[in-house]
């Protein structure tokens, strides 16, 4: 079973692998690795509360990265930050992930009205990828700094050229920075 799991994530076959696990938990087997790849697949449809439900079952049992990394993504999902903090905190100290612990911590900032704490978290980032490009210009767009957002959004569009929300973005701040001008 475990070998299909796999597959199905591997595959991002997000449903399946819920169903999967549900039956491996209806036969009480392998309840750690069960709610584990049932709240990553909740995770990654973006149905945070049922993930953050699941990884509760196993992350306390659990000295697993990977899961305690996932339960963290899952709080940001339903405002629970300060608990994601900690995590991503206590992640970092144990030198795992820094990257994507970065990211986190500046989405978190983002949320929580911080844009220059999440501004220089992502610097700690080099080189950012399409999806850091657009937080980094979302909070400069957020601090004002519509030139710098710009050059973020550009930067991140030269890796991306196909997002829609990066084209949407470049347009909002550009519009943003005429209205300024018009002042």
């Amino acid at each position: 079973m475990n070998s299909i799991l796999d597959e199905l994530l591997q595959r991002e076959k997000w449903e399946e692998l819920v169903q999967q696990s549900i039956v491996l938990l209806q036969q009480k087997e392998r309840p750690v690795e069960a709610w584990g790849y049932y709240a990553r697949a909740q995770l990654e449809m973006g149905n945070f509360h049922a993930a953050v439900g699941g990884y509760e079952k196993v992350v306390l049992d659990s000295s697993s990265t990977d899961l305690q990394f996932g339960y963290a993504q899952s709080l940001i999902g339903v405002g629970q930050f300060q608990k994601a903090k900690e995590i991503f905190h206590s992640l970092l100290r144990q030198d795992h992930f820094h990257e994507d612990l970065y990211f986190g911590l500046a989405v978190i900032a983002r949320a929580e009205g911080e844009p220059q704490e999440g501004d220089a978290l992502l610097h700690q980032i080099e080189p950012l990828d399409a999806e850091q490009g657009l937080l980094l210009g979302h909070l400069y767009r957020d601090q004002q700094l519509h030139t710098e957002a710009l050059l973020s959004y550009q930067q991140a569009l030269s890796l991306n050229p196909n997002n829609q929300i990066l084209q949407e973005s470049v347009q909002e701040v550009l519009r943003l920075h005429n209205q300024s001008l018009n002042k």
